[in-house]
């Protein structure tokens, strides 16, 4: 009995990693669509409502030229998670 509840509890862990992970995908795909440079998921930090960039000054200057439009596009697609900066 106690295994089956393990189980479902670790299932559960399982989805909400998996869901983070897909959160980072999207929000370096939105950065590609809108800066035309690849920017690994790996390289996104996300602490509340801002995603943190670990990347060179030149890139991370051209993103944030287009944040505005980067921010608005996450807003659509990630309608139950709110990014309201990148830095």
């Amino acid at each position: 009995m106690d295994y089956v509840k393990l189980t479902d509890i670790l299932e559960k862990f399982k989805k909400i990693l998996f869901k983070e992970e897909e959160v980072y995908k999207i929000i370096s795909e939105i950065i590609i669509k809108n800066t035309t440079y690849t920017v690994p998921a790996k390289s996104l930090k996300i602490k509340g409502d801002i995603v943190y960039l670990n990347c060179s000054p030149m890139l991370r200057s051209e993103i944030l030229m287009k944040k505005r439009q980067i921010i608005l596009d996450l807003s659509l697609i990630l309608s139950d998670r709110k990014i309201n900066d990148l830095k």
